[in-house]
């Protein structure tokens, strides 16, 4: 009599079987660590390649980690103001990943055996946005899983833009719109159909910026103008009658 396969418990057996083999490739692959002067050296080479660079688009990618599927960065596209990668990297979370979120991130397994530590990514990008302006898309959430602290002022979020943004059913609190919308919208182009790639959003995000950008600056300008009137009237000591 031959024996039924129940095929629940194939799948999963298949499943357990990648899953070691997954394992034990992590565990063979051997990550060469960069060294405390190389890594100067690829700072300086990096400042050195972006000095006369003012603005920069950059998008991240994010994987799940904990129990609470917390974001951690696993990638970041850093780009020059002509559309040129100055930075695209893969990188790996401290914690364990419960989440890669391939299905938007595009990211697997395989993408970070040989992945640099987060940390080392993170101050790359510091030491390249440091001083310049910085275009992106809801970069509130970038910036949190870069652990960084951009100035306001150096910041073009075209998530934030007021012109840019939806009012839903012409009514309410104005909302930002998705940076597929925008794409569609301002530039004619299709993205984020399936697995994103940070390129192309930070690509997405500058060209939105360039399209908008002397009404943006401008809108920026008269703010700023108009703060240092409202501190001057405020500093002006009162009349004595």
């Amino acid at each position: 009599i031959k024996k039924k396969t129940n095929r629940y418990t194939e799948e999963v057996r298949k499943i357990k079987q990648e899953k070691k083999k997954e394992k034990a490739a992590a565990t063979e692959c051997e990550i060469d660590l960069p060294s405390v002067t190389e890594l100067e050296t690829r700072r300086m080479a990096s400042i050195a390649s972006t000095k006369n660079v003012k603005v920069l688009g950059i998008d991240c990618e994010m994987v799940g980690v904990g129990t609470n599927m917390e974001s951690r960065l696993a990638r970041v596209c850093v780009i020059n103001f002509e559309g040129e990668i100055l930075m695209d990297k893969y990188c790996r979370p401290k914690e364990r990943i419960t989440d890669y979120r391939t299905r938007w991130s595009g990211i697997r397994s395989v993408d970070l055996l040989k992945a640099e530590p987060v940390h080392v990514v993170q101050q790359e990008v510091a030491d390249l946005v440091r001083g310049r302006v910085v275009v992106g898309h809801s970069l509130k959430h970038d910036f949190e899983v870069l652990y960084l602290n951009h100035p306001r002022s150096l910041v073009r979020d075209t998530a934030q833009y007021r012109p840019l943004k939806r009012r839903p059913n012409n009514t309410g609190k104005m909302l930002p719109n998705k940076l597929k919308n925008l794409a569609l919208k301002e530039l004619k182009w299709e993205i984020q159909d399936g697995e994103h790639d940070p390129y192309i959003d930070a690509r997405a995000s500058l060209e939105i910026y360039k399209k908008h950008s002397k009404a943006w600056e401008e809108s920026l300008l008269r703010r700023r103008h108009q703060r240092q009137n409202s501190r001057k009237s405020k500093m002006k000591p009162k009349q004595v009658v």
